[in-house]
C-alpha cells in the first residue's frame, strides 16, 4: 500500500516538474516579453526614479543590497541555531541537565 503511494507521489511530481521546466524553459524564456517583465521588477518607485539613466542603477543598488541582507539573515540564523546546539551540548553532557517533553496536552 505504501508503495503505490509513494509511487504516485513521485510519478507526479515529475509530471509537475516537467510541465514547469516546459513553461519556464520554453520559447517563450529568452524573449523579449519575459526579458522586460523581469526588469519591470528591478525599476526603483517615485522618489528614486527621477533621473531616469540613474533609475537602472538604483535598482541593481536595490537588488545587489537585498541579496546581501538575505545572506547576513541566513548567516545570522545559522550562528543562533550552532549557538543553541553548542548550549544543549554543555548543559546535557557536562552538567548533566535533561529536557523531557511529553504529548501536548496530556495531563501529568
Amino acid at each position: 500500500m505504501t508503495q503505490i503511494a509513494w509511487q504516485y507521489l513521485t510519478e507526479q511530481a515529475s509530471q509537475l516538474f516537467s510541465s514547469l521546466r516546459e513553461e519556464a524553459l520554453g520559447e517563450r524564456f529568452f524573449s523579449i516579453e519575459s526579458l522586460q517583465g523581469i526588469l519591470r521588477l528591478t525599476q526603483p518607485v517615485a522618489p528614486f526614479n527621477q533621473p531616469a539613466f540613474i533609475a537602472p542603477l538604483v535598482g541593481l543598488g536595490g537588488m545587489l543590497l537585498g541579496l546581501i541582507l538575505a545572506g547576513v539573515a541566513v548567516s545570522s540564523f545559522a550562528a543562533l541555531l550552532t549557538a543553541i546546539l553548542a548550549l544543549a551540548l554543555l548543559l546535557s553532557r557536562m552538567f548533566g541537565f535533561s529536557v523531557e517533553l511529553g504529548p501536548l496536552g496530556s495531563a501529568s
